[in-house]
């Protein structure tokens, strides 16, 4: 159930239609409405982008259900229901708290992204011994073409390395991150 305000007017309550909602030191407001939140119940760590919107659409469904059985009974007039469907359109409410969904979302996925986006540790640090020494130090001097891209395994050609020196002296890295030609 969505545990909706059988008597709800937004006008009178001042907070979204949920009865179920609780007070909290942090807090929002959504078209006007106070919502409270609590980040240390509901995070962006805490469910996958898919899980939230799993959950999203299970609370949608049923506020739905419910506003049909409350419009049967004419218990809202058509303004509240559209007020409503807003509502748990934009939140979501969670253990008696109210948070935004597109921050949800929004923040879940830039976590998500970070947390299965690795990179692999640099090649040049490892000793890779088909790799001379006279190579290496070539590397280091200066760009050079056939040490930009290299290849440390031969077994599997589909894994590239790309050297990191090299990467420095195409973009200009330094540093100090104020040009010697500048007057600060």
């Amino acid at each position: 159930m969505a545990h909706l305000i059988q008597d709800y007017n937004p006008q009178i309550n001042k907070t979204p239609n949920n009865r179920n909602l609780l007070l909290s030191d942090y807090e929002f407001t959504h078209l006007g409405l106070t919502c409270y939140t609590d980040p240390n119940i509901l995070s962006a760590k805490s469910h996958t982008p898919t899980e939230f919107n799993d959950l999203f659409t299970v609370q949608e469904e049923e506020v739905k259900k419910e506003l049909k059985v409350y419009a049967s009974y004419k218990l809202y007039k058509s303004a509240i229901i559209k007020d409503t469907v807003t509502q748990y359109k934009d939140l979501f409410f969670y253990k008696g708290f109210t948070y935004t969904k597109s921050a949800l979302l929004t923040d879940s996925t830039k976590y998500s992204n970070n947390v299965n986006t690795f990179i692999e540790p640099s090649m040049l640090d490892e000793e890779v011994p088909y790799i001379t020494d006279k190579e290496k130090e070539k590397d280091t001097k200066a760009f050079d073409d056939i040490n930009f891209i290299f290849n440390p395994n031969p077994n599997n050609p589909l894994l590239v390395g790309i050297s990191t020196q090299s990467i420095r002296n195409i973009t200009g890295y330094s540093y100090n991150p104020i040009p010697e030609w500048s007057l600060t």
